[in-house]
């Protein structure tokens, strides 16, 4: 049987949904709680090119909002969020993902 899956959220991550509305991170949460069922869906896809890097995906209000995370490498079934930003269009910046990246090492996230 698989192990269910964890989700944590390091500092940067809580600072993000906190500037969310509540209908927004409730949404966000909906999405997240879907995930950690097993739940396959467009709303969390890995970054092409990153080896360890995935990012939740929500459209409202003509606004895209992303949540970064990552696998741990030393507890199985353990995801961690680590960050967070909004923007007016569907595509990631570059900027973001390379922040993303670096809390991913500080984090033990390889």
């Amino acid at each position: 049987m698989k192990n269910p899956l964890i989700i944590e959220f390091e500092e940067e991550a809580v600072e993000f949904l906190d500037t969310l509305s509540q209908q927004t991170r409730d949404k966000l949460f909906v999405l997240i709680g879907r995930t950690q069922e097993g739940i396959v869906g467009p709303w969390f896809k890995k970054l092409k090119g990153q080896s360890n890097l995935y990012e939740f995906r929500l459209a409202a209000d003509n606004t895209w909002y992303r949540l970064f995370a990552f696998y741990s490498k030393e507890k199985e079934s353990l995801l961690i969020c680590i960050n967070g930003f909004q923007k007016k269009q569907n595509e990631t910046p570059k900027q973001e993902i390379h922040k993303a990246e670096k809390l991913r090492k500080l984090y033990g996230g390889g």
